[in-house]
């Protein structure tokens, strides 16, 4: 019994750390982020007692869809990013998941799901919703995550290859995906609340273009470890007015920012590309890094760069979905990495007037190593020099922070002298 309690004391932990920085930040982007995160927690800590229909579910499944169902949601890749950066440490739960038998070479972010099932640290989900993209662990996490809560799942099919059909068949495994929700949580889809979804999507979009818009300005007045925030509540709130509550708020910062001449790193002197994410847990250190050398980080082509025209319609709400998905920057990233992945890369490095770039590489990822290469040939092309840094996004004992900081500031020698 004392185990349990100790396990389930992580939970308790986030909401307290979450709801605690909602409190003390003075600006209300934060505040709203955090909010969002200790109130998503809350929900899944309280399900069973509210009688909640939880959905357990890895990455690029549309949240939209489960929440116009009145379902809960639990993001399984997301969750082990959180518990690790908002209780410490979560080695623990990769330790359990070494003795069921996972190797050290699969990704810490599957290892962790293992070990947080074993663990029992949420509630028992009803039901799980997994994917191919963008990789084959996290159908593996799913059918795991089912044998653990004895529930059924479905595995949301993405096509591997680009066409123009792709919209169609991402459209077929929304409709599939709800017939099988609603027969097995009893609950029916609103299509009142998913058009309001739509709606607010709209407004999050626009946003968000907006947004990137201010960082092209020079200089620019994002914060780093505020892209992780960025991919986060796109993944765990798209549609949710409380995620349009926090783009307007820090649209409007970033605004008031960028109309005072102030950014970031004063004065700035490089501007660099990010190519994919950093440990959760060293992003701090690496902002301080960056500012100390005058260094700002504008823009992931890859993540956070969304079409420009996404004509999303209340009207056709299931469609709408679709065509987000099938037009997502998360696509570009699956399949055969051809233009699509590597020509917004270049193409930001003149709309972001970059300098270097930065690519954090995540050891247990079997989709990064082999795209470095490509990243690299790309970039030099366009004469910049790029950074690769090999570390794991969950697991603190792989990397340290102090061999992160050395490679940046090696990094910025090599750019001071050019």
């Amino acid at each position: 019994m004392s185990e349990v309690r100790t396990e389930e004391s992580k939970v308790a932990r986030l909401v307290r750390s979450a709801s605690f920085l909602a409190r003390i930040y003075q600006n209300q982007c934060h505040t709203h982020y955090y909010r969002m995160v200790a109130d998503y927690y809350t929900h899944i800590s309280q399900a069973p007692q509210k009688g909640d229909f939880v959905v357990a579910h890895t990455m690029f499944i549309p949240v939209e869809i489960l929440y116009a169902m009145s379902l809960r949601p639990l993001h399984l890749e997301y969750t082990g990013y959180m518990l690790s950066l908002f209780t410490g440490s979560c080695n623990d739960m990769l330790d359990r998941a070494g003795e069921m038998g996972f190797a050290p070479e699969i990704c810490s972010s599957h290892r962790l799901i293992a070990g947080v099932l074993d663990a029992g640290v949420f509630p028992a989900a009803g039901a799980v919703v997994c994917s191919n993209l963008q990789c084959d662990n996290a159908i593996k996490s799913g059918e795991l995550t089912m044998e653990f809560n004895h529930c059924p799942g479905f595995y949301f099919d993405y096509p591997y290859n680009q066409s123009e059909g792709n919209q169609e068949f991402i459209l077929r495994e929304i409709k599939e995906m709800i017939a099988f929700l609603e027969d097995v949580s009893g609950h029916k889809l609103d299509w009142d609340k998913l058009a309001t979804s739509i709606n607010e999507m709209k407004k999050q979009h626009k946003l968000v273009r907006q947004i990137m818009g201010l960082c092209q300005k020079r200089p620019s007045p994002f914060q780093p470890q505020d892209f992780l925030k960025f991919l986060a509540v796109d993944y765990m709130f798209a549609g949710e007015a409380a995620l349009t509550r926090y783009l307007e708020a820090f649209y409007q910062e970033l605004s008031g920012l960028a109309a005072q001449g102030k950014g970031f790193a004063e004065p700035e002197r490089f501007r660099l590309m990010g190519l994919m994410i950093p440990p959760w847990h060293f992003q701090r250190e690496i902002d301080r890094v960056l500012q100390q050398h005058g260094a700002a980080l504008v823009c992931y082509p890859n993540l956070c760069e969304w079409d420009e025209d996404l004509p999303l319609d209340p009207g056709r709400p299931l469609e709408s979905v679709a065509l987000k998905w099938a037009r997502s920057p998360a696509m570009r990233m699956f399949g055969p990495l051809d233009q699509r992945a590597l020509g917004p890369i270049r193409d930001s490095v003149a709309r972001y007037k970059i300098d270097g770039a930065l690519n954090f590489t995540h050891l247990g990822c079997r989709q990064m190593g082999p795209a470095n290469r490509l990243f690299k040939d790309v970039l030099d092309e366009q004469d910049v020099p790029i950074l690769g840094i090999d570390c794991d996004l969950v697991d603190r004992n792989v990397t340290s922070e102090d061999e992160v900081r050395a490679k940046l500031e090696q990094f910025f020698e090599l750019l001071e002298d050019r």
